[in-house]
C-alpha cells in the first residue's frame, strides 16, 4: 500500500512530536520545584510578619496599659525590688 501525499497534506513526524514532548517534559522538571521554593519562601515570609505584627501589637498594648512607662525585664526586677523594700519600710514604721 503506498501513500501519496500532495504538497497541501503536511504534518509532524513522530520524531518532531517526541523532541517536543520531551523539551516540554525538561521545562516542568525545571520549573516545578523552582516555583514550589518560591511558595514556601513566601509562606515563611508570612509567618515572619505575621509574628512581627502579634509582637508590634502586644508592645503596643503593654505600653498603652502602663501609660508610656518603660518597663525591661530588668527594670521590672529593679521595681519590684523597691516596692518590697517600701512595703517592708512601711510596715516597720507602722508598728
Amino acid at each position: 500500500m503506498k501513500f501519496i501525499f500532495t504538497n497541501n497534506q503536511r504534518g509532524f513526524t513522530l520524531i518532531e512530536l517526541l523532541a517536543v514532548t520531551a523539551i516540554i517534559g525538561i521545562l516542568a522538571a525545571i520549573v516545578v520545584p523552582a516555583v514550589s521554593g518560591i511558595r514556601e519562601a513566601s509562606t515563611e515570609a508570612g509567618v515572619k510578619e505575621g509574628a512581627f505584627s502579634v509582637s508590634s501589637a502586644s508592645g503596643d498594648f503593654f505600653a498603652a496599659q502602663t501609660a508610656g512607662e518603660l518597663i525591661t525585664p530588668s527594670t521590672q526586677a529593679i521595681n519590684a525590688t523597691i516596692k518590697s523594700d517600701t512595703d517592708t519600710c512601711a510596715a516597720s514604721t507602722q508598728n
